[in-house]
């Protein structure tokens, strides 16, 4: 069973005025933080991270510089690591990501088109 409390909220602020969320599953792969990115440039934006515990309390953390944050996170992060060392751009990376996503969604629709298709031959059997 997953509570609210597996789950991290991130407000991204430019300028003191919020301009993004980003929303982390603690027990999920992706979203990835490294689709943090496309808030650019990094130095100018905050994050700041808030959720839920276990009693359903809010909880809130400061807010603290977008890049630093990133940077911390590159040394478990293959995508975010690639980019602070030059090896790939953020064009790179983001349509990497994309390209999962696409993939996902491609075996879901195949494993629903499956499941659909043996519920009619199911169905069809019973006549």
């Amino acid at each position: 069973m997953t509570t609210s409390a597996n789950v991290i909220e991130y407000d991204i602020y430019k300028n003191h005025k919020r301009v993004g969320n980003f929303r982390k599953h603690m027990l999920c792969k992706y979203p990835d933080y490294a689709e943090l990115l496309k808030y650019q440039p990094l130095k100018e934006h905050t994050i700041q991270p808030w959720g839920y515990d276990e009693e359903e309390e809010e909880w809130s953390d400061k807010e603290q510089n977008l890049e630093k944050f990133l940077k911390r996170m590159a040394t478990f992060n293959k995508w975010l690591r690639d980019y602070f060392k030059g090896t790939k751009t953020i064009e790179q990376i983001l349509q990497e990501f994309q390209d999962i996503k696409d993939e996902m969604n491609r075996k879901m629709h195949e494993h629903f088109a499956k499941e659909r298709e043996e519920a009619k031959n199911k169905n069809n059997g019973r006549t």
